[in-house]
Parts: structure tokens; C-alpha cells; sequence
């Protein structure tokens, strides 16, 4: 299956990190079980929180400096990001299982 990866710079303002399948120049996902796996890296020294749109540094998953996530995500999932201080770069690399 393909790979498609990427970086978005994360500010204090929540922003899309990755994209649902359905939009993407290239689908990926696992046939069977309909899911895609990402794996997400906060590659800056600030907080990142994750979650779904309306995500705040309040209510988000907590990536520190450094960290990965790996998540299942369904075609039509989208990730957003927030930064909790000053802008952090958050890399993802997604392909089907």
C-alpha cells in the first residue's frame, strides 16, 4: 500500500493534522477492517495536545516534546492539532495496516 507522510506547524489556534482518507490524493486504509494507521511525532521542545475539530489544550490528548502516537483511524477521521505554547512542528506518516 502506499505511504503518504507530511508536517504541519501547530500553533495556538487548532489546526487539521491529518486529513480524512476520502480526501486524500491517495486512499489508505485496510480493506478488511476500513481503518488506516498514523503515526503521529511532535517533533518540536513545546506541547502539542491531539484530538477531534474544537480541540484545546484543555480537553486534547497530550504529545510532549519528542513523543508518538499511533492511531486507527476510519477513512472519514481527521485529527486536529494545538500547539501549548509557542508553534511546534508535528510530523505523520499514515499508510493502510
Amino acid at each position: 500500500m502506499a505511504v503518504t507522510s507530511g508536517q504541519v506547524t501547530v500553533t495556538s489556534a487548532a489546526a487539521e493534522l491529518v486529513i480524512p482518507a476520502a480526501n486524500a490524493t491517495v486512499v489508505n486504509y485496510d480493506l478488511k477492517r476500513r481503518t488506516r494507521r498514523v503515526v503521529i511525532r511532535n517533533g518540536s521542545g513545546g506541547g502539542v495536545y491531539l484530538g477531534p475539530t474544537g480541540v484545546t489544550t484543555g480537553n486534547g490528548f497530550p504529545l510532549a516534546a519528542s513523543a508518538e502516537a499511533t492511531l486507527e483511524l476510519y477513512p472519514d477521521e481527521t485529527v486536529y492539532a494545538i500547539a501549548s505554547g509557542s508553534s511546534s512542528v508535528v510530523g505523520y506518516i499514515e499508510s493502510g495496516s
